[in-house]
């Protein structure tokens, strides 16, 4: 079995959000999909520094989540990230890999990312126990950022690179936001 994570604030979600998780669940050829979201206190916390007002709160996320998945076969809604204001990714994905033993899990994220991986506190564990399927973004190459990271280059194969998304779709949720005070249309972003 196969199972695809994606984490995200999911506030808002938005369509390539969905367009993300389905097409890794495709490449990987994965039984399903899982969105866990930022827990609540944390994207709080989050809001308030970059002085953002807009928040969903965990209910109103989950509804969302959870609307969406049951119309999106393979698709599911997990639940929220470990670990209050300081969230625990690899306790999350250990989490979800207890629940499903004989699972290959792969976390799903954009290149972007990748290069936050060796600055967290259980990065060693976390690399050499989770697979990684990563979409092309930015221009960013990703086998080159691997090969120069000393931790990342000895996990190589726990990488499993993405084709980028269609049209350079941003899965950030953040120009939904800046449309919605910016007064203008965001409806093509949400679903």
């Amino acid at each position: 079995m196969k199972i695809a994570v994606l984490f995200g604030s999911f506030n808002p979600m938005t369509n390539a959000h969905i367009s993300a998780l389905k097409k890794a669940v495709e490449f990987l050829k994965a039984d399903k999909g899982l969105f866990v979201a930022t827990n609540g206190k944390y994207l709080k916390r989050k809001s308030v520094k970059i002085n953002d007002a807009f928040y969903l709160t965990e209910e109103e996320r989950k509804d969302i989540i959870v609307n969406i998945c049951n119309s999106e076969q393979g698709l599911e809604f997990w639940g929220f990230e470990m670990g209050g204001t300081n969230p625990k990714r690899y306790k999350t994905l250990a989490k979800i890999q207890k629940q499903y033993p004989e699972a290959e899990i792969y976390e799903v994220q954009g290149a972007d990312k990748v290069r936050s991986i060796p600055k967290m506190g259980d990065c060693e564990e976390y690399v050499s126990h989770i697979k990684f399927a990563v979409f092309e973004r930015d221009e960013i190459d990703l086998e080159k950022m691997i090969e120069n990271d000393p931790l990342l280059s000895q996990h190589k194969a726990q990488f499993t690179l993405l084709p980028a998304l269609e049209n350079g779709t941003e899965i950030s949720s953040t120009e939904v936001r800046r449309r919605f005070y910016g007064g203008e249309d965001f409806s093509s972003l949400v679903p």
